[in-house]
This record gives C-alpha cells, structure tokens and sequence, in this order.
C-alpha cells in the first residue's frame, strides 16, 4: 500500500510538467510552420517587388550603376551594359567603378579633393562618392572607358543611398551619354574654322561698291548668288536682297544706312539677308570698309555665307534646351530612387512613382497580368473616371507595348493613338 502511494505520488507530480512540455511542443511545432510560410509569403514578395524595381532601372535610358558602401558595383542596368560593353556578370560583386574610368581623370579628381587643407583623397572609389558621403549630390562631366577601349563623355550624378536611421549603405551613379552634345559642340568649332580659312583665301564673296551700286566682285561672288557677272554689275545691295530683313527694316533703308556710315570711316559688320535672282535666301555676314581705288572712294564689302553656322547654332540651342531636359530627368531619377530606397510595398512604390512624375499632365502606370496577356491600370494621374475605365485593362498582343516587352528595349511614340490598343 505504502508503495502505491509513492507511485501515484510521484505520477501527479510528473502529470503537470509532462502536459507543459506536451503543449510546448504542439505550439512551438505550429508556430514554426506558421514562421515558415510567412517567410515564404515575404520572400514571394520580395522577389516580385525586386523584379519590378529592376525592370524600372532597366527601363530608363541612363546609365545606372549602384555600389556598396564599399565601392563593389551591386547593380547594373541595360543602359550601363549598352554604353559600356561588360555584362552584369563580369562587373557585379568583384569590380568598383574605377574600371571603366579614366585613370588620368581620377589621379586629377584625387589631387583636386585634396587640395583642401587637412584632407587627403587617394585615387580610387573614393573620389566619386567623397561629396556623397557628406549628403551631397556629385554631378560632373567624367569619361567612361568601355570594354573595348571606346571613350565615351557622360555626365555623373552620384547620390549616397541611406537607411532609415540616415547610414550611408551605398551609392548610386547616374550617368548621361553626352557624346551628341560634344560632337555638335565640335563640329560648330570646325565649322567656324573653315569659315576663317576660306576668308583668309578669298574664297567669301567680295564685292566693290561706288556711289551705292557694285561695280566689281570676285568668282565667288557668282557662286554664291548664283549670277552672271553682267547680271549683277551696276545693281545696289538691295536688288539682291527681299523687300525687309528679319527685323523688319526696310532692305533699301537699311542698306543705305550701312554703306554711308562705312563711307564716313566707321567699318560695319552685320548680319544680313540676301536673296538670289531666282528667289532663294540665305544669311550672310557683311563687312564693309571705305577703300580708295584709283583716287575714287569705294566700299569693300566682304560676304560670307553663314548657312550652316545657323544651321549648327540652332541644332546647338536645341540640343542645349535637350541636354537641360535630360538633366531635369536625371534630378527626377534621383529623387526618386532615393523616394524608392528600402520601399517594399507595392502600393507604395506606384504612389512614390506617380507622385514624381505629377509635373506631368497625364501619367499612368500598368503591370502585366500573370498570363501576360494584357496589361493592367495600376495607378495614373490626370485621368477623367470616362478614361480611366476605358484603360483599365490593355490588350498586349499587336501594341507597340509588347514591342517594347518583347524587346525589352524603351519603346516611344509621340502619338499614342497609333497604338491600336490605346
């Protein structure tokens, strides 16, 4: 009997603990399950949102490049592939930027940082992100050296990338090709050499003027005003011209104005415009100087065909009014990829997006249906509900759309109604 007490004795003290650890191990099994598809769940999700913020990169028609704290190159996008010749595989996690520079640029960058006082800048990673790393936004002209020796212009911006708590975790690099820009740059200076060459060799056409009206000129004079010489000999300036000049001065006033003020011993030079005798124009630059020829006063008038110089100044200002809308985009991309930075959510990366491109007056955003079939309204801005419903959903098939999918290239129309679809 005595026995048999022990034993229940002993079972009611072991009942308890045993029915804890029974229950410990239950929940504890469940709740590692539970953890377990939640971080499929995440991991599901994190794919698809890194997937999309790759496919934005690779959409941008910029060079984009990020890095580590440490300079070893993280991501690179199509454009950067493009321009420079490497595959992602051949740079991501075993280069830094410094391979596709210019040495001898980032030996002068080196010294240049560090010619502030107490402040030393080896030549490496460092002299890109110098100025990043102190919240600063870097933008300057550097030469890219492709794969293949090419060498490209761009201009840099280079912005720090943070984490919440404001630690720089690394940096990203935006580059713009400005080989366009440089080669319209220089032919406009070889241009204006020749221009100079052909003076000097008497290749502009020269004219001599008494009492207003041509009573000599040069062989390229003929060339250039498409005439015989007997077809311009005794006419004044203003038969070879239309009835008023871009600033709406009469030609005949205005010609009479020049050549006394020429004979009265002030040299002009002025823009003008001619016309030929079958009724062509073009620009000229004049210049008129008193001479004396055989006792008798004359005017020299020198005339240089400026056609294509104002052909190259109007491509140049286009370009320049290009290179400042580029630049505004570039802003744009950085602002926000730093809006972007360490955003999950998609619905927080659609607003984030839309939010930054609300300067312009119609914006909207689709993602690809999982059977790829068409394309879905994710979000827009400047869209009437009539419009927004009717473009709810895109057929993919046969739209300039799937070019650009199927490509993978950055597709542009400037007229969207030639997409049938849209």
């Amino acid at each position: 009997i005595q026995d048999s007490a022990v034993i229940q004795g002993w079972l009611r003290r072991l009942l308890a603990p045993t029915a804890l650890l029974l229950l410990f191990l239950v929940g504890g099994g469940l709740a590692y399950r539970r953890a377990n598809q939640q971080q499929a769940s995440s991991d599901a999700e994190i794919r698809q949102l890194t997937a999309w913020q790759q496919a934005m990169l690779d959409g941008a028609d910029y060079s984009i490049i990020s890095t580590d704290v440490n300079g070893t190159i993280v991501s690179f996008n199509k454009a950067a592939q493009r321009l420079l010749g490497y595959r992602p595989a051949e740079l991501v996690g075993r280069h830094t930027p410094e391979i596709f520079h210019d040495p001898k640029e980032v030996l002068e960058r080196a010294a240049e940082l560090s010619n502030t006082p107490g402040k030393t800048i080896a030549p490496g990673f460092e002299v890109f992100v110098a100025k990043a790393r102190h919240g600063h936004i870097d933008e300057r002209e550097w030469t890219y050296v492709g794969k293949d020796g090419s060498r490209v212009p761009v201009l840099l911006s280079v912005t720090a990338m943070t984490a919440p708590d404001g630690d720089v975790i690394g940096f990203l690099g935006i580059a713009d090709d400005l080989s366009e820009q440089k080669a319209i740059r220089a032919n406009l200076r070889d241009s204006e050499a020749r221009y100079k060459t052909l003076f000097e060799h008497a290749g502009d056409a020269i004219f001599l003027i008494r009492d207003g009206r041509f009573v000599d000129c040069n062989p390229a004079t003929l060339s250039l005003f498409a005439c015989t010489r007997e077809q311009i000999i005794g006419k004044t300036p203003d038969a070879f011209s239309p009835p008023t000049q871009p600033d709406r001065q009469a030609s005949a006033d205005k010609a009479r104005e020049k050549l006394d003020a020429a004979v009265g011993g002030k040299p002009q030079f002025f823009e003008w415009r001619h016309r030929r005798l079958d009724g062509s124009t073009f620009d000229v630059e004049v210049t008129l100087n008193a001479v004396e020829i055989a006792d008798q006063p004359h005017i020299q008038a020198t005339v240089r065909d400026i056609g294509e110089r104002k052909r190259n100044e109007t491509e140049l200002a286009q370009s320049r009014q290009a290179l400042i809308e580029r630049n505004n985009n570039l802003r744009l991309l950085n602002q926000l990829s730093q809006r972007l930075h360490g955003t999950l959510a998609l619905e927080g990366i659609l607003r984030e997006t839309v939010v930054a491109l609300e300067h312009r007056p119609h914006v909207a955003i689709y993602l690809l249906d999982e059977g790829k079939n068409e394309l879905q309204l994710a979000d827009n801005h400047g869209f009437d509900a009539t419009l927004a419903r009717l473009a709810a959903r895109v057929p993919l098939r046969g739209s300039l759309s799937e070019q650009a999918f199927v490509k993978g290239e950055l597709h542009a129309t400037p007229d969207v109604t030639k997409d049938e679809h849209i």
